[in-house]
This record gives structure tokens, C-alpha cells and sequence, in this order.
């Protein structure tokens, strides 16, 4: 029995993004695709087994993330970072092996920001001090804290949504969070410049493709709500 076909508008609609990110997944080579002749003209047709085998890909690497899930989600655990002498190899031989628990800001500070060699050991030394022992090389497994979901609704509400006919601002804000646990967080790697201002750009682009989706022109209602104790998001970090 064949494979049932998609269409490209069909397929953005079945994986919920818009058409411009099925054309990229294609062009990277993670959705299997051909150009043939349907349905009166020449366009791009996905087969149901090329969409299953981008949803397990896309499970994949979630579950190999660097990045530690939020409470209760699934992701993996065993990711450690080693903090050595500086420009030598890694190596986690012999290594004190400690958990440590903290918020999106230190665990983008202390294991994704950039970092000068002056700033690296700045860095390692305030990690040090909060390990048993305070040893001079070490690796280090993080854990987010209870506070890292509520930090990331405070971001969403941060961005004014657009009205979609088809769904209530709130619900529209959920989809948003969701988006940001299953899809920006195992990236949080490419918050190069600041990491509030990635995360805030992700949520603007969810939202500019649920408006491609419904095919409607967009209206921002609201006004930027206050993101205390948080970096000033003023950078453009792209999605």
C-alpha cells in the first residue's frame, strides 16, 4: 500500500509551521521531498513516511540536547561540561562529576555564552565555589530550577500576539511556551549575543508563522509587558 502524499501547504499545516520552514527543512535535506506533477502543476509532494521520519528526527535530537528539560519533561539527563585548564582537550577522565541546579541565565552563562580566557576563569570560579570540595578542574551535569517555566511565560507575555480568528490570545500564548520548551531550549546554543532576546525572537517568529498559516494580516494587541531582573532584551538574536 503507498504512502499517502502531501502537498507543501498541506504538509505545513500537518507539522504546524509555515510553508517557507518546510522549504528549509527540504533544502536541508530533513524532510525527503520531489517536484512532480499533481493536481494540475508542477510542485513539491512529501510522502506521510518522509513527515514520520522528520518527527523522529526532531525527537532525536531533543532527546541529545545539551540542554536539561524543564521538571517533568522528557530529555536527557547524562550531558555533562567539563571545565578544565584553558585551550587544552577536554577530557572527563578522573573528573569530580557534580550535579548542580540552576536558572536559564547562569546555565547560559557558566555553558553557552562566549567566552574570553579571562572570562572563563571568572566563570569557573564561580562555579567552583558552588560545588562540594571547590576542585580545580571538574564537570558539571545542570538541572534547571522550579523557576525556569514561569521565567519563560514571563518572556512569552513579553511579546504582544497577534489576533488569530481561529484561536484566543491565551491559547495562542500556551502554543507559544510549548514552542519554546519543545523547540528553542534544545537550541539555546545560538543565543550567541543574549539569550532573553533569542527566546523573544522565537516567540515573534512562532507567531508570524501561525499568521502565515491562517493567511491573515496580522494585529499586535497590547503592549510590551516588564521582564524584571532579566536582560535587557534589545538584540535581535534570529531564531
Amino acid at each position: 500500500m503507498s504512502s499517502q502524499v502531501f502537498t507543501l501547504a498541506e504538509t505545513a499545516l500537518k507539522l504546524d509551521v509555515s510553508e517557507r520552514t518546510v522549504l528549509r527543512l527540504i533544502q536541508s535535506g530533513k524532510l525527503i521531498a520531489e517536484k512532480k506533477l499533481a493536481r494540475g502543476k508542477r510542485q513539491w509532494i512529501i510522502e506521510e513516511w518522509s513527515i514520520a521520519r522528520l518527527k523522529l528526527l526532531d525527537w532525536a535530537d531533543r532527546q541529545m540536547s545539551d540542554v536539561p528539560p524543564l521538571g517533568g519533561s522528557q530529555g536527557n539527563f547524562g550531558v555533562t561540561f567539563v571545565y578544565g585548564k584553558w585551550g587544552e582537550p577536554s577530557s572527563n577522565e578522573r573528573l569530580p562529576t557534580t550535579e548542580l541546579t540552576v536558572s536559564l541565565d547562569e546555565l547560559w552563562r557558566f555553558a553557552f555564552k562566549p567566552l574570553t580566557q579571562e572570562e572563563y576563569e571568572s566563570t569557573k570560579a564561580e562555579i567552583r565555589t558552588r560545588l562540594p570540595g571547590q576542585p580545580e578542574n571538574f564537570q558539571v551535569r545542570y538541572l534547571l530550577d522550579d523557576e525556569a517555566e514561569q521565567v519563560l511565560w514571563r518572556i512569552v507575555k513579553s511579546v504582544p500576539p497577534y489576533r488569530l480568528a481561529s484561536m484566543n490570545v491565551e491559547d495562542l500564548q500556551r502554543e507559544a511556551l510549548l514552542h519554546l520548551i519543545e523547540k528553542s531550549l534544545p537550541s539555546f546554543r545560538q543565543a550567541k549575543r543574549g539569550w532573553v532576546s533569542y527566546l523573544r525572537q522565537s516567540v515573534k517568529n512562532f507567531y508570524k508563522d501561525k499568521a502565515r498559516q491562517q493567511k491573515r494580516i496580522p494585529r499586535t494587541t497590547g503592549d510590551l509587558a516588564d521582564v524584571p531582573n532579566l536582560e535587557d532584551p534589545t538584540s535581535e538574536d534570529l531564531d
